[in-house]
């Protein structure tokens, strides 16, 4: 007699999965961390590790927990916050204001978890209900308007987690408001660009309060008429200051009238700005020779008195 025997065998995989792994970790400066990374999978999974970034104190760091087995593999990206105690980022200690002029004064830190920001005058914390402060990541602003001489002297801020503190001077010291430029006169033009000349000169020597540079504002005429001739919409082109050059202002649209104006910069802060001025860009297809030579006409000129065989 024959017998036969069936056996039914069932195999069963368990997918793999990862199991309380955070994808954000901390670990705290000057401290070993351990990063941890748990898989559940059947057939057991094989684990590696891949480190994406550069031991920079101070950085977040990035790594990558990978895992494979004969027929899947996954792979599961974890942050590690560093956290540490602000680090001063600030430098200047000097600020310059002139009368009816506003200074922002500039506190900067970077921290992990970020640093909380507060102002002191005299020993005592101002309160951000009396004065304007600008907030942002690792960074906090004291708006001071000089309308009377008691705002001027010594400010403190304070930048704070609770790994520790750090904290910065900074003077305030009347300057003067710089004079408006001296001219403001379109050189050049093609369908993109302004070349504008303000007489841009460096003196043979330098004091305290000379010209640093120009700020340009410019928007197109269409969209300052939409908009109630809101210059605050307007984009905003410094330039440092240079001797005897034009400033170009690029990235326009072709065949557009823009509005534009312009003002000086010293260490106490802007000028008043010019009268507006129109300036148009060229459509596509306007001749080259119909434009003005986008070179700084100053440099031009020179080089032209330079090399004259007839002189």
């Amino acid at each position: 007699m024959n017998f036969r025997y069936f056996i039914d065998v069932s195999l069963f995989a368990e997918e793999m999965s990862f199991v309380d792994t955070p994808i954000v970790q901390l670990a705290r400066e000057h401290r070993d961390a351990t990063i941890r990374c748990e898989i559940k999978g059947d057939p057991e999974p094989k684990i590696s590790w891949d480190y994406n970034g550069k031991a920079i104190k101070c950085k977040t760091y990035k790594s990558s927990c990978v895992t494979e087995s004969f027929a899947d593999n996954k792979e599961q990206r974890i942050r590690l916050n560093v956290q540490y105690k602000p680090n001063l980022l600030s430098e200047e200690d000097i600020q310059y204001i002139y009368t009816n002029g506003t200074a922002n004064l500039t506190c900067e830190a970077a921290a992990e978890p970020p640093a909380n920001f507060s102002w002191y005058r005299h020993g005592k914390k101002i309160n951000p209900r009396q004065q304007t402060i600008h907030m942002a990541r690792d960074i906090s602003q004291l708006e001071i308007t000089l309308t009377d001489p008691s705002v001027l002297g010594q400010y403190r801020c304070r930048a704070a987690n609770f790994l520790g503190a750090v904290d910065h001077e900074i003077l305030l010291k009347e300057g003067v408001k710089p004079e408006p430029p001296s001219m403001f006169v379109l050189r050049g033009v093609n369908y993109e660009i302004l070349d504008v000349d303000v007489g841009a000169t460096k003196p043979k020597k330098a004091s305290e309060m000379d010209t640093l540079g120009y700020r340009f504002e410019i928007m197109p005429v269409q969209m300052f008429e939409e908009h109630d001739q809101d210059w605050t919409l307007a984009r905003q082109i410094d330039f440092p200051v240079e001797d005897k050059v034009t400033y170009i202002l690029k990235d326009l649209k072709p065949g557009t009238r823009y509005i534009v104006r312009v003002a000086s910069r010293n260490v106490a802060g802007l000028s008043d700005f010019t009268d507006p001025k129109e300036f148009s860009t060229h459509s596509h297809g306007v001749s080259n020779e119909a434009s003005t030579n986008l070179l700084a006409t100053s440099l031009i000129l020179l080089i032209n008195i330079a090399f004259n065989p007839f002189q």
